[in-house]
Formats: C-alpha cells, sequence, structure tokens
C-alpha cells in the first residue's frame, strides 16, 4: 500500500505543532525561571501542551471525534515522549546549552516522534470511528 503526503494534513500539523511548543516552551521557561526546578518544570508544560495538543490534532489536523481510548493511547505516546525529553533536557543543559536551545533542539526530536505515532497509530483513518 502506497502512502501518500497530505499537504494540509501535513501544514496543519505544522501549525498545531508549532503552537503546542510554544506552549511548552514559554510556560517551561516562566516555570523553571520561577522555581529553578528543570524536570518538574519540563512536566508541568508538557501536560499543558499535550493538552492543547490532542485536542488540536484531533479538530484541527486529524478531524476526528474525541474519545477516551484515542486520548489514552495518545497520552501513553506522549509520556513515553516526555521521558525521551526529559532525558535530553538534562542532558543537553550538562554540556552547557541554555534552556531555550536546550528545548528547541529536544522538540524537533520530539516532534517528530509524535507526528510518526500519531499519523500512523494514534490517528489513522478508520480506527476507533
Amino acid at each position: 500500500m502506497k502512502h501518500h503526503v497530505n499537504i494540509r494534513e501535513t501544514t496543519l500539523y505544522v501549525i498545531c505543532g508549532a503552537l503546542t511548543v510554544g506552549i511548552d516552551t514559554l510556560l517551561y521557561l516562566l516555570l523553571v525561571k520561577l522555581t529553578n526546578w528543570v524536570i518538574p518544570s519540563n512536566t508541568v508544560a508538557f501536560v499543558a501542551a499535550m493538552t492543547f495538543a490532542f485536542c488540536a490534532d484531533s479538530f484541527v489536523v486529524f478531524r476526528v471525534r474525541l474519545d477516551l481510548r484515542r486520548y489514552l493511547r495518545f497520552a501513553a505516546m506522549r509520556i513515553g515522549t516526555l521521558i525521551l525529553d526529559n532525558i535530553s533536557v538534562v542532558t543537553l543543559l550538562s554540556f552547557g546549552l541554555s534552556h531555550l536551545h536546550t528545548k528547541a533542539v529536544s522538540s524537533v526530536l520530539v516532534i517528530v516522534i509524535n507526528y510518526t505515532i500519531s499519523k500512523f497509530v494514534i490517528f489513522k483513518k478508520g480506527r476507533d470511528e
């Protein structure tokens, strides 16, 4: 079976993804500045961004209805990438990168993984419809 690139879907995912990264990064930077706690700040920012991303992906990008099973799969996938994100943030900070540069590098890796899993597993056409 051939997979074709859906320009509308990919463009919307990039736009919603940029908004998600913005929420994640700005909230992380604010919280880490206020508390100086890296992992808790990153985790709280992640939860806020994940909630936004699920709604945006459901309504705007993949045009599917909200349901609990899909949300649980989405949350499990995102928790997996949160672990990767936290490891990346701590590792990159240990190399002397700024918080902003660290989040930028980590976000690129996480976005690629999240899109791939979202497209072909979580929001796969015909699943739970």
